[in-house]
């Protein structure tokens, strides 16, 4: 049967130049509830000094201003969140239905206003909220032997505090979907995708 519950803590750390020492600590939990199911639990922090310019590439296609704050701060967030792993049988073969939900929190992020005005871009450190829930579902099925097909769907829910109003970010698509086939041969060394 082995362990129920299993745990890793870990941590990271990290010294930037300009930034100086920069700790990250993390949590990973699995408990196993039957054969078949399992609950997964994960926390932590994260964060990163962005590039405004190679972060928004696509930006520099039209010829607005850009307005780039000259104290850049690191992004730093908090996530946690968990997902349910459940196998079971389908058309008397292996199946996985994967349901997970995240949360993020920023400290600090880099805010891209592109509606600023319509000759100007500005990138500005958060003075605010900025948030991201994710909700996902995978199924994951092989009707037939060598043959597995994976469908997902994706919610996403993220927003930010633009002059004192909460506003979803804009190009992020709330809504994603996905679908994969793929096919291995008897010998399995040839696969499509």
């Amino acid at each position: 049967t082995g362990m129920r519950l299993s745990a890793v803590l870990g941590a990271r750390g990290d010294y930037h130049n300009l930034f100086g020492f920069q700790f990250s600590p993390r949590l990973h939990t699995k408990y196993t509830l039957t054969e078949k199911l399992d609950v997964r639990f994960t926390a932590g922090k994260g964060w990163r000094v962005p590039n405004y310019m190679i972060d928004n590439l696509s930006l520099l296609a039209s010829s607005r201003t850009w307005i780039a704050p000259t104290d850049l701060l690191p992004e730093v967030s908090w996530n946690f969140g968990g997902s349910l792993v459940q196998e079971f049988k389908l058309f008397k073969r292996k199946a996985n239905l994967t349901i997970d939900f995240y949360h993020t929190f920023f400290e600090n992020q880099l805010v891209v206003d592109r509606d600023f005005s319509i000759t100007q871009i500005r990138f500005f450190n958060l003075n605010g909220v900025s948030y991201s829930n994710s909700f996902q579902s995978e199924l994951t099925i092989a009707p037939l032997k060598n043959l597995e097909l994976r469908f997902a769907y994706k919610f996403l829910d993220v927003k930010s505090e633009f002059g004192g109003i909460m506003q979803q970010q804009v190009m992020v698509p709330r809504h994603r979907g996905f679908f994969n086939a793929a096919y291995f041969t008897r010998n399995k060394r040839w696969e499509f995708d």
